[in-house]
């Protein structure tokens, strides 16, 4: 049997929410390496059946997702974010990249937690190496802690009814993580009579004058997918679906736009 988000929603059993694509771009540095990573994966899809090395692809995957995950602009902007006093860090939980800054020794989730505590807020980390996580959510409920910085360990298994936004500066291409976190985000709570939600997302696009090149496509449609589906079932998707029909545009992105279509001799 299965009961979609979809379904919860209209069905009041979850909350509605808005859904605020925040866009960044990367850095010449890290676009570059993310096209090398882009070529390299572009050969390998291109291999004979009989040559190709799932592992390998995988592995080239992964290294160039990390770029994204970790591009230097997402915690830039969210410092921004943060000085403005224009967003809401209250209840909320961030989800950070995992590992160091490419450029520094300092672990990203460390420079969250700082730029948070510099604005005022009370905040924990929530990772896998936390301790008593138990006990953190149970003061994150009683108002001890305003925001919890994430990985992915707050991705499922968690209920927290009082969330009621979250800020994401990493995600995974699966769409069953944006299920999860929308799932983590709407739920009700009688205490604080939550009736919306809401999704700040951060999008990695190309550097500024960039729209065509090796990586520009795979990039882009990637970030435009999960948009989408975070934008189906917000209250306010006209909004969200325009941005996403300018980077369509702007981008020429088609449903063929992705690795396996690119070319590189």
């Amino acid at each position: 049997y299965k009961y979609s988000i979809d379904e919860a929603i209209e069905n009041n059993f979850l909350s509605h929410y808005e859904y605020h694509p925040i866009f960044i771009n990367l850095i010449d540095e890290e676009f570059d390496e993310y096209k090398e990573k882009t070529k390299k994966l572009i050969i390998e899809l291109n291999r004979k059946p009989e040559e190709k090395d799932e592992l390998k692809i995988q592995e080239i995957s992964n290294e160039r997702a990390s770029i994204v995950k970790k591009a230097k602009n997402k915690t830039a902007k969210l410092n921004e974010m943060i000085r403005s006093g224009k967003y809401n860090f209250c209840n909320s939980v961030v989800y950070c990249g995992q590992g160091k800054e490419t450029d520094t020794d300092n672990r990203i989730i460390d420079i969250v937690t700082e730029y948070l505590h510099q604005g005022g807020l009370k905040v924990s980390q929530f990772t896998s190496k936390t301790k008593d996580r138990t006990r953190v959510l149970v003061e994150f409920e009683n108002g001890y802690y305003d925001t919890l910085i994430a990985i992915k360990c707050f991705d499922q298994g968690v209920d927290v009814p009082k969330l009621d936004k979250i800020y994401i500066l990493s995600s995974d291409a699966l769409i069953r993580q944006t299920i999860q976190r929308r799932g983590r985000v709407l739920r009700k709570c009688k205490e604080t009579g939550k009736e919306i939600a809401y999704i700040f997302d951060m999008i990695a696009l190309p550097p500024n004058d960039l729209i065509e090149g090796i990586g520009v496509k795979p990039l882009v449609a990637k970030e435009i997918k999960r948009m989408t589906e975070y934008a189906r079932l917000a209250d306010n998707k006209l909004y969200s679906f325009k941005l996403i029909d300018e980077l369509v545009y702007k981008y020429n992105i088609t449903e063929d736009s992705d690795d396996e279509q690119e070319t590189y001799n």
